[in-house]
């Protein structure tokens, strides 16, 4: 059994920082094919950490129409919420909320969230698994592929 703290110290020495998480990110994003979340054109070009749709002129970023679409909170609690939810056997939202320092109420949307993600798309995460990866681009790439 993995201990929840070590998870966390895991996540933090990997990813120092939020930048680094989200250049991790990108990096894995741009592994496949990229098309427009609202219109599926492959004519992508990329600003900084977003995308640009040169078709329907929109702009979308790597949580978009993810479980991690319009969050606010930073994308690796997002990994750590998932890492715990993963390998632990059960946690409550208010655990969850004490261990990671957040809200009770965004603790309880983000197990909420990964529940639905599990529920509806479990065969789908489950391809996403790579054997030959590490835990956390594994899940890495669960947390961006999974769509709402």
């Amino acid at each position: 059994m993995i201990n929840n703290l070590d998870i966390i110290r895991n996540v933090y020495n990997t990813f120092p920082t939020e930048e680094s998480y989200m250049q991790y990110l990108h990096k894995i994003k741009l592994e496949k094919n990229i098309s427009c979340v609202y219109c599926y054109s492959g004519r992508i070009t990329f600003t900084g950490l977003k995308f640009h749709c040169n078709l329907c002129n929109s702009n979308f970023s790597l949580g978009t129409n993810t479980i991690m679409h319009k969050t606010k909170l930073d994308y690796r609690i997002w990994l750590i919420c998932l890492y715990i939810f993963m390998f632990t056997e059960y946690i409550s939202y208010r655990e969850l909320a004490k261990l990671i320092n957040i809200n009770k109420n965004t603790a309880y949307n983000i197990l909420k969230k990964l529940n639905n993600l599990f529920l509806k798309n479990k065969q789908q995460v489950l391809n996403q698994i790579d054997f030959q990866k590490t835990d956390i681009e594994n899940l890495t790439r669960i947390l961006i592929n999974s769509t709402l």
